[in-house]
């Protein structure tokens, strides 16, 4: 990381056991304060606050407070299991009762116990559980969190659910910890796509030249670039943009297959970044997306591509 964060975000972690409590039902009993420490903080390299900040280049730096398991007063499991804005809303009432001032903090995550329930997320907070089918989960709840905007196509972590994710060896915290069948926590998710950062973080956008048609452009690979500057190529087109990102199998991106990606942004009714085509790094392969026509020129290194917008 090259750059000082830009912008620190702090978001208190409220942990609650519905009031009905934990039945033992199943067998997940309630996380320990160690494994809270290293999926949300800790520098592992693939915490939440690790995996955003490396993927928005340093611009975003969540600084999570964890509070105590406590109480959910008044909650039943089978009453708001359902109903996330709810289970937010119970959380945020449960905190104020508990003498936690959460006046500080942009964000809230409420994390409840015992699962399932409605989890994701709900601009400016979220709802989490002890249920994530893998760490994608959390890494993209994160980003709903944020203000990211769903996206479609593999090459982001807004986009498909586990597609392009990949292992990591399970933590020595998580030791003897059982985890619910069909759980596979420990697998992490790609990178935050260039377009979903161009569209929704300015400081990213800030560093992005719009190109002209007919103009040659050499883009630096997403996942191996230091601070995020020429890791896109993007073009205006009637209603939006068209953007050009190269993507290798390197870093958060190492269970991606190698391409370069196109997105449009506006052109579609898509919230997010609408994702186009997948081309193969090789001189002449091209697409046409909104009237433009996006060409591969030269690949002048492993970690680089030179494109062409034309019409």
């Amino acid at each position: 990381m090259t750059e000082k964060p830009t912008r620190t975000i702090p978001v208190m972690v409220l942990r609650y056991v519905w009031e009905t409590g934990w039945s033992g039902g199943r067998a997940l009993r309630p996380w320990p304060d160690r494994v809270f420490a290293e999926i949300f903080q800790q520098p592992n390299g693939w915490s939440l606050r690790d995996y955003w900040l490396r993927c928005t280049f340093g611009h975003l730096d969540l600084k999570f407070d964890i509070g105590p398991w406590s109480v959910l007063s008044g909650a039943a499991h089978q009453d708001l299991r359902s109903d996330r804005r709810a289970i937010l809303a119970a959380c945020r009432a449960q905190a104020v009762m508990d003498g936690v001032p959460l006046g500080r903090y942009g964000h809230v995550v409420a994390f409840v116990h015992e699962p399932p329930c409605d989890t994701g997320g709900s601009c400016p907070d979220v709802v989490l559980d002890q249920n994530p089918a893998t760490l994608e989960f959390y890494q993209r709840a994160m980003g709903a969190m944020l203000g990211f905007s769903a996206g479609s196509g593999p090459y982001c972590v807004m986009g498909a659910d586990q597609i392009a994710d990949y292992p990591i060896a399970r933590p020595a915290a998580f030791a003897g910890l059982p985890l619910l069948p069909g759980t596979d926590l420990f697998r992490t998710a790609r990178r935050v796509s260039a377009a979903t950062l161009y569209r929704h973080l300015p400081a990213y956008r800030a560093t992005v030249p719009l190109s002209t048609v007919d103009e040659e452009v050499t883009v630096v690979a997403l996942g191996e670039s230091s601070d995020g500057k020429s890791t896109v190529a993007v073009c205006p087109v009637a209603g939006g943009e068209v953007t050009v990102e190269y993507r290798t199998a390197n870093g958060d991106d190492l269970g991606v297959v190698p391409a370069v990606v196109v997105h449009s942004l506006g052109v579609r009714p898509c919230a997010g970044a609408c994702f186009e085509a997948a081309l193969p790094p090789i001189v002449g392969a091209e697409a046409v997306v909104a009237g433009v026509r996006v060409q591969v020129l030269a690949v002048p290194g492993p970690d680089r591509i030179t494109i062409c917008f034309t019409r």
